[in-house]
């Protein structure tokens, strides 16, 4: 979430009092299904019925390893033609 974002909602929403915290996928869920936080920023994860989801972007997922490393080379599996 970027400051620009932040401001952009906050003129958008100026009564509503916006505070940020991080935690894990797993804690927002909780936190959600126990009513201590309205929303969440959650990674792509199977979430309960009760919690709506919107999918705000997607994103890349890259695999790294040390450039000595045998598995550190060009592998064809996963690749999306990027």
């Amino acid at each position: 979430m970027t400051d620009t974002t932040l401001k952009e909602f906050h003129e958008a929403y100026p009564d509503v009092e916006l505070q940020l915290r991080e935690m894990n996928t797993v804690k927002q869920i909780d936190g959600l299904m126990n009513r201590s936080i309205d929303l969440g920023f959650v990674h792509s994860v199977s979430l309960p019925e009760q919690i709506a989801e919107h999918v705000l972007e997607t994103e890349r997922l890259m695999c790294s390893a040390r450039s000595s490393a045998g598995l550190a080379r060009p592998c064809p599996v996963g690749r999306s033609g990027r």
